[in-house]
């Protein structure tokens, strides 16, 4: 193995730094121990398949599939048409969400309106199902029964205004402790209260969940229209009030900084914050300029004690995304990256003021060499390989350090 040299020439004021990128992953873009089905529907056009980050495998039921004519975000959307199609999950602890908070939410395009049409259920029988759907009359509602009893059950007042084909909507359904809220583009709707949650478990039903259908005396309740970005939160209210509705798709798996303007060493001190960690035969991955390998490389990382596989490179303990145990523990680093003749080093400042060795932690590239180069950092970019991307409050910072030579 050859390491390059250690430092450039030169002295650090690692007390003088400007922050030159900060980024705070927010509560309608990340993911986090609340999620239990996140999914983008992102496949091959006409694809019959899918499957969950978090629950895993659907069934394609009729003539579903995945489809790249209409898409809300990535690279197709869930296409239902109205007679016979629906997916479904099988049954799991994750659906049976007791007297707890509660979030149903999905980008949802109609391509008919004006009839019933059922956006999520569970059914056993005429006594024990849950829906949320939009009524013949253009009204979002939401209904639970548990052994004939109503545990919930809440409809707009008003019909949907300004409802349309074509249009893409965000539609929630939320229990924030005792009462119901339904929510579209982020706009809480005004309800007709049937009755309350209050102190009621809505039940734990036996049975899977379906989107786009229900079952119906012998018969079922279809969607025509297609679906995106299905998020299922169990335990938490993620909606309380008014909200901006989600820009890009939940959970972000990849951050780009750019316009990064160094002098020839490219020194930068990169920071993470992270509240969730990268799973076991996973990696996220750090590139410098965009490069794959020929001049500056780029690393895995991964949340375990690794050492350097290959190459001419050192990074030292950043613990990027390293995993501390129980989800939501906080992983701190400061790292000083440098790029000089070639060379990707790092230097480990493990308090501020203080610079410490290049002893290896939590880091293995992947084998790939450097040629000589004394091109700037312009860019670095990273990509989690973590089931839902980075988790909600993760932060990345980058700060550029004052360096006489």
């Amino acid at each position: 193995m050859r390491i390059g040299k250690k430092y450039p020439q030169g002295s650090f004021n690692v007390n003088a730094f400007t922050r030159v990128y900060n980024r705070t992953i927010l509560e309608n873009e990340g993911t986090d121990i609340y999620d239990k089905l996140v999914s983008h529907f992102d496949g091959a056009d006409h694809a019959t398949a899918y499957t969950d980050p978090f629950a895993g495998a659907y069934t394609f039921v009729g003539t579903a599939k995945l489809e790249v004519d209409n898409k809300k975000f990535g690279v197709t959307s869930l296409w239902l048409d109205g007679n016979s199609d629906y997916v479904t999950l099988p049954d799991s602890a994750s659906w049976y969400f007791g007297t707890g908070n509660f979030t149903i939410e999905c980008w949802v395009r109609f391509n008919a309106i004006g009839a019933d049409q059922t956006v999520y259920s569970q059914f056993i029988d005429g006594n024990n199902y849950h829906i949320c759907y939009i009524t013949a009359a253009n009204k979002l509602s939401m209904y639970w029964s548990d052994t004939g009893v109503i545990r919930g059950y809440y409809t707009m007042t008003s019909a949907w205004s300004g409802l349309a084909t074509g249009t893409w909507y965000h539609i929630a359904f939320v229990r924030n402790g005792t009462t119901g809220l339904i929510f579209i583009d982020g706009v809480c709707q005004v309800l007709t209260e049937q009755t309350a949650f209050g102190t009621n478990s809505i039940g734990n039903l036996a049975a899977g969940i379906w989107i786009g259908a229900f079952e119906q005396g012998g018969g079922q309740i279809f969607l025509n229209g297609w679906v995106d970005e299905f998020r299922i939160s169990k335990g938490k209210a993620r909606w309380t009030s008014n909200f901006t509705p989600p820009t890009n798709a939940y959970g972000v798996t990849s951050l780009t900084i750019s316009g990064l303007n160094g002098d020839v060493a490219g020194k930068y001190r990169l920071n993470a914050r992270v509240v969730s960690g990268c799973a076991a035969g996973n990696y996220n991955v750090l590139t410098f300029n965009g490069d794959t390998g020929a001049n500056y490389g780029y690393q895995y990382i991964q949340g375990t004690v690794a050492v350097i596989d290959a190459g001419r490179g050192v990074l030292s303990n950043i613990q990027l995304f390293d995993y501390h145990g129980a989800l939501g523990d906080v992983g701190q680093s400061k790292v000083l990256i440098y790029a000089k003749s070639g060379y990707v080093r790092s230097v480990v400042n493990q308090y501020i003021g203080r610079v410490a060795t290049t002893t290896i932690y939590n880091m293995v590239t992947c084998g790939h060499s450097w040629n000589n180069t004394v091109d700037n950092i312009t860019s670095i970019g990273i990509t989690s390989q973590t089931i839902g991307g980075l988790g909600v409050g993760t932060v990345i910072e980058l700060w550029k350090p004052f360096y006489s030579t």
